[in-house]
């Protein structure tokens, strides 16, 4: 019972952070755009800085980690976040002068948050258990996604960006309370051994595709180059904050009905095939927005992004945090798969956003037509890697 409560709490913080997430992810890029001369390349190297800092401070953070300090770590991930925010209610319009800066606290408030969160959430959450609790963490997420997106826009565009800012103030101060309540875990690692422990893990199949999921993931999941690409794309169409709002909380309403008819009428049993011809969805609906450019067939793309991407993220997410509580992983080499895992993420990120990049210094805009491709063609290739892998449900 009392595992069950923690786990509440944890989903109660994860709804937080991404009412967060949405005001710093579409509504930050559409700031950008907004306030600088060369979005596309200040959007690309902020993302470029930041999930640079994630990814070597998830790396770092293995050894910090491997006995201790693991709530103390979260808690500080929050504060920083809480800082983040501040510097940009601080610095207006003058934040495009300081993208290095910012870029670096977000990347080391988000290393410092979800490296123990992954942690907590494997270890105080049974894999038995692991499809119940995925579909509420999804269906919650996508819930704030119907209701913040138009909430945000509306205050931005009645207000502005600034007041905005310190509302997320309070909800950065109500994620510190709620992390008060979760106990610290304890891990059988006594040392960190990240580069001997790669060429273990690469040795197993099931670790090996899982790790080539997320390197295609992190070119085309939430803030990510393809996700952003979108954002741009909808910004310039709708030409407002709000009708990015609406828009996205449109998507979320079908989000959750599909995951829903997942987790409670469909066979598990036969996902790899659901997920192989939904990856095939995104791509179809692309190339009709190719043949014929317009509003109707840009949406029509973005629908079918926002609820594949949702889908196929509720899956992969339970392969991924069952898959970290097998033998190998759990009791010999749990940190260094979480920081590998997290190194790679990132990995895929950084080189997807370093196209967006030189696609900017190019501004030829069919050079963003192309990277569109490029990052949709990667959901395929993350679902065709994510059918190798068994779904390790009988592990507890």
């Amino acid at each position: 019972m009392f595992e069950y409560k923690e786990s509440n709490i944890l989903l109660m913080i994860e709804a937080l952070k991404k009412i967060i997430k949405i005001f710093l992810g579409p509504f930050l890029t559409a700031y950008f755009i907004r306030v600088s001369a060369e979005s596309l390349i200040d959007i690309s190297l902020y993302y470029i800085l930041n999930y640079a800092v994630l990814g070597i401070g998830s790396f770092i953070l293995g050894w910090i980690l491997r006995k201790r300090f693991h709530l103390e770590t979260f808690r500080m991930g929050i504060i920083i976040n809480f800082i983040y925010i501040l510097v940009i209610v601080l610095l207006q319009e003058k934040i495009i002068n300081y993208i290095p800066l910012i870029a670096f606290l977000y990347g080391l408030s988000s290393c410092s948050y979800y490296f123990p969160y992954n942690l907590f959430a494997s270890l105080k959450v049974k894999n038995v258990d692991r499809d119940s609790y995925e579909m509420k963490r999804q269906i919650l997420m996508t819930t704030v996604n119907i209701v913040i997106p138009v909430l945000l826009g509306s205050i931005i565009s009645t207000t502005n960006f600034q007041l905005t800012a310190i509302i997320i103030l309070i909800v950065s101060i109500l994620q510190i309370i709620l992390s008060l309540l979760i106990e610290p875990i304890e891990i059988k690692s006594s040392k960190y051994t990240p580069f001997s422990s790669i060429k273990t893990l690469f040795k197993n199949k099931d670790i090996r595709n899982m790790l080539w999921v997320d390197f295609f993931k992190g070119m085309n999941v939430a803030d990510s180059p393809l996700d952003i690409l979108m954002v741009v794309l909808i910004v310039g169409a709708l030409k407002s904050d709000f009708g990015l709002g609406l828009l996205t909380s449109f998507a979320s309403v079908l989000v959750i009905f599909i995951q829903y008819l997942y987790t409670k009428k469909f066979n598990k049993k036969h996902d790899k095939t659901l997920v192989f011809v939904s990856t095939l969805v995104p791509l179809t609906t692309l190339i009709l927005m190719l043949l014929w450019k317009n509003e109707i067939t840009l949406i029509l793309y973005y629908f079918s992004y926002m609820v594949i991407i949702n889908l196929l993220a509720l899956i992969y997410d339970v392969r991924l945090f069952n898959i970290s509580n097998c033998k190998l992983i759990k009791e010999n080499h749990f940190l260094e798969f979480w920081s590998i895992r997290e190194m790679v993420l990132n990995i895929g990120r950084v080189s997807g956003f370093f196209l967006v990049f030189i696609a900017g210094i190019i501004n030829n805009s069919i050079l963003s037509y192309v990277l569109l491709i490029v990052f949709t063609m990667t959901i395929l290739f993350a679902g065709l890697f994510a059918g190798r892998v068994k779904r390790y449900d009988s592990i507890k």
